[in-house]
């Protein structure tokens, strides 16, 4: 299934059967274009996510996870409840609803990157709504968009100095005499 923006989410269907004979079908969305402990380049995802998901979850629940079950899971369900309890309550927090994720699942939203694409998934959230003008908010979207570009480009270039530094020590390596490539214990 297609997210707009050029993102895709593989969605299928899996068939549980309870001991006592029930079966029971769960709707699986597999985003893979999300990579662990990052936030995805694409911030409009996980509204498209949660559309799905909505939609998938009139017929069958639907299970929401990733390899741990905090970073990636954390933002979008975050980011779902918050959604949720805006159009649900008069007032709420933010630190309500990420308050009420961490005590659900520890270490859920893992850092500082995934903390702020809640933030901006959320608002994307309201600019859909028609709650917010996207003009009103632009300053944050500058700002997260900025600060994104800032910390790739400083990851990548840790990514090369450990290149260029791991290159330069294969020169001079000597491996241990205890070192045999060629035996395996099992």
């Amino acid at each position: 299934m297609p997210i707009p923006d050029g993102d895709g989410a593989t969605c299928g269907t899996l068939e549980v059967t309870h001991k006592g004979g029930k079966k029971e079908k769960i709707e699986h969305i597999w985003y893979e274009n999300w990579a662990d402990h990052a936030a995805p380049d694409n911030f409009r995802a996980a509204f498209d996510l949660i559309q799905i998901a909505r939609t998938k979850r009139q017929n069958s629940p639907v299970v929401v996870h990733c390899s741990a079950g905090v970073g990636r899971t954390g933002c979008f369900v975050a980011i779902e409840l918050a959604a949720h309890m805006a159009a649900t309550k008069t007032i709420f927090r933010m630190e309500t609803v990420l308050r009420e994720i961490r005590d659900q699942r520890m270490h859920s939203i893992q850092n500082d990157v995934q903390y702020l694409y809640v933030y901006r998934g959320f608002v994307e959230c309201l600019i859909r709504k028609g709650v917010t003008k996207r003009m009103d908010v632009l300053k944050f979207i500058t700002d997260y968009d900025n600060l994104i570009k800032r910390k790739k480009t400083r990851e990548q270039d840790k990514d090369t100095s450990a290149f260029v530094a791991a290159a330069a020590k294969s020169k001079d390596y000597t491996p241990s005499v205890y070192y045999n490539p060629y035996n395996f214990y099992y």
